[in-house]
């Protein structure tokens, strides 16, 4: 059951994060879109090495840069979710937010995944 409800936060979460980037509230960070340029154009050259490799060289590259990729996601993930966590927990703390037993058990179990 409290698996069912961790998916169902970290959906929500991840639809709220990736959706809407004209929303309001959406950061922009001058630093992203720096690095995105300087991976497009390093890609161009990769993919020119990646020519001159064998097959499986190639797929080994791919398979790696590909796992790259998730861990990057997946750990964006965990640090947008613990700024959710983080502000909760100050909500609470401060007094407008009331603990409860079932927001315990959820973050909890957030910490543990």
């Amino acid at each position: 059951m409290e698996n069912d409800i961790w998916n169902e936060i970290s959906s929500f979460l991840n639809q709220l994060r990736c959706e809407n980037i004209n929303r309001e509230g959406y950061i922009y960070f001058q630093e992203l879109a720096n690095i995105q340029l300087k991976k497009k154009m390093e890609k161009e050259k990769v993919n020119k090495l990646l020519d001159h490799i064998s097959y499986e060289d190639r797929e080994k590259l791919k398979q790696y840069g590909e796992i790259l990729e998730e861990e990057a996601f997946v750990s964006e993930q965990r640090a947008y979710c613990q700024g959710y966590v983080d502000c909760i927990q100050l909500l609470a703390g401060l007094g407008l937010l009331k603990k409860s037993t079932d927001m315990e058990k959820i973050i909890s179990e957030m910490k543990s995944n």
